[in-house]
């Protein structure tokens, strides 16, 4: 401060050059303002040649001055330069503001005018930071730091883009370049405004590139990012270009990824990749490139280099991202259902990064096979957090299943002091109250069990999860009343549950209470139906088991019919003996034959015969003879013949056979280990080499699988099962004969010659067929979705991952309308080829079964996006979807010469892939116009909530525009993810809205613009003439997207 005091306050030395300290001191002030003013004047001038010393000795005289002349500008100012030359700022910029309240325009030099620009600052008067800035510029322009306080006060006054701050900003450029760039920055970084900070950023890139050198990156970077936010799209590029190849050497990761992005963004897939791929070069381990490079490739349909590229990251990456590349490859591994690739990458992530819960809760989940790496999961997450209940009970759980089985002591004990800390923590955790009560039940301790749940039940009469278990403890055990008491506790709590008033109808019936039975299930029906469309659906089991009551509801109300239908609605595979003996009830009452149902009531329940009454409760007389017949009927069927067919069949040890598809043959073998209806069977195989021991194989099967079976008795040949070769797999031919293709099938299997003996060389040979896939070639995996004609499957073809669609069995044989059905499919699906519609990859017969094949669509159906997994999808997106699901629709009515029409455009039939592609599916009703309309069958309308008006009656024309008004309502669905008619629960509501009160499928446009409404309007014309066509339909769509 001394130094800058010493050149910039003005002294005059003529006078004062040959004074010294004495002299000054003996010239103190006096009462005369004359005299006492020119005495300071020295003062001040002696002191400012002699430094702060000389200031603090003038001080008093100084301060005397100011006390006996207070209205003296000239005191105070005298007074500051003294306290700022003794460094009290504080106090001289309090001095300084006396003396300008005492006279504005008081010229306070230089190093005052600084201080008051400071001090003014920190209160926010911008007005006076200008002022005195200003001052002190006058007398000292090259003064970096008061030109830096003169722009921030200009910026913060709203004056950052007047001349007077352009000009602020050349001088403070010329004046000190590289602080002028961080200045500007700075400002930038604290704008409001995009605007403005996308100014304030490019005015220090112009100083940057005014001063000949490379811009900094970081500097190339923010602006290229400020750019985005204005939608300065091709800017931003421009500037990551630059930021990407600076000429320091390679760019840093969030550049690299920018930049890649970008040029996604303009459709330059190719340029996104190399900038990937340079990155890597010099970032080989970085986890958020890695990631997004493997995004990128799947995105390109390259699944392969993607999990090369994410297995290389993940090995050459730090010990914490490369868990989180394992992660992503296990994740992608599942998607594409390779269980066993994902276990494994799961299993790394959780080695390489032990604290991290993500990890282990995958492996958990994916470890559900092996059950010593699950157990070691669930520890680990025990640990990791110690306060979650549930890892507590899924692991005591575990423990169970296995201590079980091994009878340990030991390990029971651990299982229990698991499920106590559990409850511990969550005295309401459900699984864990399940298991206390399980072990209590297999120590013979049935009633203490039970007390112990019903007494946690009665100290959390608000958790619906304890009172179930509560509640169907009792169920269990058979004590119906008990049950009632909380499941009507439950219907307090919650009044949507399907389940409890289906049990409490149940429980009606066995007293005999049939009208009030019957108030339940219809309330239990209701209720279905609206847990149907709500995100969270009931389960499969729940939901088999109120369909089934609802059934035999119908039954008491001798409507045989309507118990039929809803019996067929139960989830395929989960039908109860009570189901199968409901339905074998009604279709006693119909006519219909009832072996079929007879044959799984029994599988279901061995003991049918003896507990075939207790299954139907408060039965009236009148049905006593169809019972009584149905009885007969059951012993009169033959025994199953083949096969064991449940675990308890298999047991350890037991020498079986095993098929060998390599061999062509049977192979003797054992069981090793049998659990949860799969066995373990080890079998000895010959070598083709005579010379070569003979090899030990093992295989993993189910019970009821056909390569399986018990061996014979010594001495006894065995029954000779056939198994056929495997035709070889073709495409489908354009204009299949399917129904030929059936019949010759079915009759080689009838007529096939006799199977040769085992060892024999020679293989059953029957004719090549063109039209069918190998079944061989097949495998059916888990259910995806299940309709009136059959279920469709995830499966593999030939390594290829493709959906299978198996039409159910009626009576086990497949129906002529089944066959007509299949036929009509298969014949659409090979003539109609178009990216979007799914593609056919084949159709096959496994007697009496019949398959469709076609591509998978991982993303599963629309249906499920928007109302299920409520998929936030971006306006763009769901543009994509309709366009797409448009193109379908229009390439269907342009088929010449005839055009098709599909009948079922839903969105339950509207499939996408990874990229949420859309395509068409269920060709099952499509058909080609002969003429200029189809004549329709019964059921053949489609689905009610889509259904064009003419459908609704059954001497209606089906011609295309019934396809029109269907993807009218999927535009709107698509937009606005609501359901057409969404306030109608029935068809009879939907008929009279639309026939009656002849109103639109959506009433309420919310969500949707005045564009789409207009548009879809178009396709809601009642008369079918007046509706607009798909071709015109599409063209409107494309042009709302390019807008």
């Amino acid at each position: 401060m001394r130094g800058r005091l010493h050149h910039v306050v003005e002294v005059d030395d003529v006078s004062t050059a040959r004074a010294d300290q004495a002299y000054v001191f003996a010239n103190r002030p006096s009462q005369d303002h004359t005299t006492a003013f020119r005495s300071v004047e020295r003062l001040c001038q002696h002191a400012e040649r002699q430094g702060t010393h000389a200031w603090q000795q003038a001080m008093p005289e100084l301060q005397e001055f100011q006390r006996n002349f207070p209205k003296d500008p000239q005191a105070w100012v005298a007074l500051a330069r003294a306290r700022l030359a003794t460094g009290a700022k504080r106090d001289a910029f309090r001095a300084v503001q006396e003396a300008l309240s005492l006279k504005e325009d008081i010229d306070l030099g230089l190093s005052l005018n600084v201080l008051a620009a400071q001090g003014y600052s920190d209160t926010h008067k911008w007005p006076l930071v200008i002022k005195h800035a200003e001052a002190a510029l006058a007398l000292r322009p090259s003064d970096a730091e008061t030109r830096i306080l003169l722009l921030r006060a200009l910026v913060s006054n709203k004056e950052g883009k007047s001349a007077k701050a352009q000009e602020t900003v050349r001088l403070l450029m010329q004046a000190d370049r590289l602080r002028g760039i961080s200045l500007l920055r700075e400002v930038a970084e604290s704008s409001r405004s995009a605007a403005d900070k996308h100014y304030w950023l490019s005015a220090a890139l112009a100083g940057a590139r005014a001063g000949g050198s490379p811009p900094q990156r970081q500097l190339l970077r923010d602006l290229a990012e400020a750019s985005l936010v204005l939608d300065r799209r091709e800017d931003a590029l421009k500037l990551f270009e630059e930021a990407f190849y600076h000429p320091e050497g390679l760019a840093d990761e969030d550049t690299a990824k920018s930049l890649a992005q970008m040029y996604l963004r303009n459709q330059r897939s190719k340029e996104a990749m190399e900038v990937y791929r340079v990155a890597l070069q010099s970032f080989p381990g970085s986890a958020v490139l890695v990631r997004s490079y493997g995004q990128l490739l799947l995105k390109e349909k390259r699944t392969a280099e993607a999990i090369g590229a994410i297995s290389r990251g993940a090995k050459l990456a730090p010990a914490v991202e490369a868990s989180s590349l394992h992660q992503l490859l296990a994740e992608l591994h599942q998607s594409l259902g390779q269980t066993g690739e994902a276990l494994i990458a799961w299993e790394a992530a959780a080695s390489l990064n032990p604290e991290s819960p993500v990890a282990w809760r995958g492996l958990a989940a994916a470890a559900r096979q092996d059950v010593p790496l699950q157990l070691r999961a669930l520890r680990k997450l025990a640990q990791l957090e110690p306060g979650n209940a549930e890892w507590h009970a899924q692991l005591a759980a575990k423990k169970l299943a296995t201590t079980h089985a091994s009878g340990d002591a030991e390990a029971t004990k651990e299982v229990e002091a698991d499920l106590d800390r559990a409850l511990r923590l969550c005295p309401s955790n459900a699984l864990a109250l399940e298991q206390k009560a399980l072990m209590m039940e297999r120590a013979g301790k049935d009633a203490q069990a039970l007390d112990f749940i019903e007494v946690a039940a009665k100290e959390n009469r608000t958790s619906k999860e304890v009172l179930e278990a509560a509640a169907t403890a009792r169920w269990k055990r058979g004590h119906f009343p008990e049950a009632v008491i909380w499941y009507q506790e439950l219907e307090h709590l919650d009044s949507e549950n399907c389940l409890w008033p289906t049990r409490l109808a149940q429980a009606a019936l066995r007293q005999g209470q049939v009208a009030k039975a019957q108030a339940w299930l219809v309330s239990a029906g209701e209720r279905l139906k609206r847990a149907e469309k709500a995100l969270d659906q009931p389960k499969p089991p729940v939901v088999a088991e109120v369909r089934s009551w609802l059934g035999y509801g119908h039954l008491l109300q001798d409507n045989a019919k309507a118990a039929l239908e809803t019996l067929q609605k139960v989830p395929s595979g989960l039908g109860s003996a009570s189901a199968f003996i409901f339905e074998a009830l009604a279709r006693r009452q119909q006519g219909e034959d009832t072996a079929a149902a007879l044959r799984a009531a029994q599988k279901a329940e061995p003991r049918l015969a003896e507990v075939m009454y207790e299954m139907l409760p408060a039965l009236p007389s009148r049905f006593m003879q169809h019972v009584e017949a149905l009885l007969m009927q059951l012993k009169a069927l033959p025994s199953e013949a083949g096969y064991p067919r449940t675990l308890d069949e298999y047991a350890k040890g037991r020498p079986v056979e095993v098929y060998s598809k390599s061999g062509g043959r049977w192979f003797p073998g054992e069981i090793v280990q049998a659990k949860d209806e799969m066995v373990k069977v080890r079998y000895l195989v010959e070598s083709k080499d005579p010379n070569a021991e003979r090899q030990w194989c093992e295989k993993l099967l189910l019970c009821s699988s056909d390569s399986l079976r018990p061996a014979p008795p010594k001495g006894e040949a065995p029954a000779m099962k056939v198994l056929e070769p495997a035709p070889s797999a073709a495409p489908a031919p354009k204009g299949i004969d399917v129904e030929a293709a059936i019949h010759r099938q079915t009759v080689q299997s009838v007529q096939r010659a006799p199977t040769p003996a085992l060892g024999s060389k020679k293989e059953v040979e029957e004719e090549p067929r063109k039209v069918m896939l190998n079944p061989d070639d097949l495998q059916v995996g888990k259910v995806l979705g299940s309709g009136g004609f059959g279920a469709v499957y995830r499966g593999t073809y030939l390594g290829q991952e493709v959906a299978i669609k198996k039409l159910h069995l009626i009576d086990g044989q497949v129906t002529p309308e089944q066959k007509q059905e299949f036929k009509k499919e298969v014949e659409n699906l090979s003539r109609l080829r178009h990216p979007r519609l799914v593609s056919l990859i084949g159709a096959a017969l496994v007697a009496p079964s019949l398959m469709i094949v076609t591509e998978f669509m991982p993303n599963g159906s629309l249906y499920e996006a928007l109302h299920q997994r409520k998929l936030a999808l971006e306006l763009e997106k769901r543009f994509k979807i309709a366009t797409q699901v448009s193109e379908g629709v229009s390439f269907l009515h342009s088929k010449q010469p005839t055009p098709f029409v599909h009948r079922d455009l839903k969105s339950m039939n509207v499939v996408m892939d990874f990229e949420l592609n859309a395509k068409l599916c269920d060709f099952g009703l499509t058909q080609s116009m002969e003429k200029t309309h189809i004549s329709r069958r019964d059921n053949e309308g489609g689905s009610p909530r889509y259904m064009a008006p003419e459908l609704f009656d059954s001497r209606g024309k089906i011609t295309e525009k019934v396809d029109i008004w269907a993807l009218g309502c999927l535009i709107v669905e698509v937009i606005s993810s609501r359901l057409p008619h969404e306030e109608c629960t029935s068809i009879q509501q939907v008929m009279t809205k639309t026939l009656v009160q002849k109103q639109l499928p959506f009433t309420d446009w919310r969500g949707v613009s005045l564009d789409i409404q207009r548009l879809a309007e178009l396709c809601f014309v009642f008369p079918p003439d007046g509706r607009t066509n798909a071709r015109h339909l599409l063209e409107g769509l494309n042009r709302l997207t390019r807008n």
